[in-house]
């Protein structure tokens, strides 16, 4: 179906809105973070775990969220530049289709970002309800991975849990014994870190005192690097603020 005029308008003006609303957000969940991560370091220096550990759940959720905030403004971005796709083509481009479909997906979950809304309502008169049904349920599977990742309501692994601890322990110079971890939960990290290929790389800051580098298969666990180091000099894995997980490595 085609838009018309004033509807087109109104896409185009949203896109741009819904650009700088996610920006704002996400400069304003940083600083909620980062107070957050103050108040964490207290609570271990008086030696209030438990207290610490739920805390934390809470930051790794805003670390998600804030990572979606990114994702979606480069689809945002990506609708505005092809716009003259939306203009012209009765059908959903493929150029445009992941965007179409994770926007539809994601507006809902997101409704600190209320201009996605508008922009969802005007893609499905666009490109029809079906379009509409099938990417609010991810049906064929045709919304970003990353976006359904990051959206997810659901408990961080203790390990996750654990490993911002460590960091969050190590940035306010707190002295911090982590619990003994006697095996790593199953956990993905390929959507938070990317593809990690460890195995030549020299190490040169470890932090969890239970394991020892020669006891890590870098070829099998690639989870324990995030674990255990902080931070990869010239390759950023960041999962999008200052507390988040990196390695400490080079080649």
């Amino acid at each position: 179906m085609s838009l018309s005029p004033a509807h087109l308008t109104k896409l185009k003006t949203n896109l741009k809105l819904s650009i700088e609303r996610l920006k704002l957000l996400h400069s304003k969940k940083t600083s909620q973070t980062k107070a957050a991560a103050r108040e964490i370091g207290e609570l271990l220096r008086q030696g209030k775990r438990e207290s610490a550990r739920i805390r934390v759940e809470n930051i790794i959720r805003e670390d998600y969220l804030m990572e979606a905030l990114e994702i979606m403004e480069i689809y945002c971005d990506v609708l505005l530049t092809r716009f003259g796709l939306i203009e012209s083509l009765r059908r959903l481009d493929p150029a445009i289709e992941e965007a179409v479909h994770t926007v539809i997906y994601a507006a809902p979950r997101l409704a600190d970002v209320r201009e996605l809304m508008v922009i969802r309502d005007l893609l499905i008169v666009k490109f029809g309800k079906d379009v509409g049904i099938l990417a609010s349920e991810n049906r064929y599977e045709t919304v970003s991975s990353k976006i359904v990742t990051k959206l997810q309501l659901q408990t961080p692994p203790l390990s996750l849990v654990q490993s911002y601890l460590i960091q969050i322990a190590k940035q306010y110079n707190i002295p911090f014994e982590p619990d003994p971890i006697d095996a790593i939960e199953e956990f993905d990290f390929g959507d938070v870190a990317g593809d990690l290929t460890p195995p030549n790389m020299e190490l040169t800051a470890v932090v969890h005192p239970h394991l020892q580098l020669d006891q890590v298969d870098w070829d099998l666990d690639p989870a324990l690097l995030l674990l255990l180091f902080p931070r990869l000099q010239g390759k950023d894995h960041s999962m999008g603020t200052s507390l988040s997980l990196y390695l400490q490595a080079h080649q």
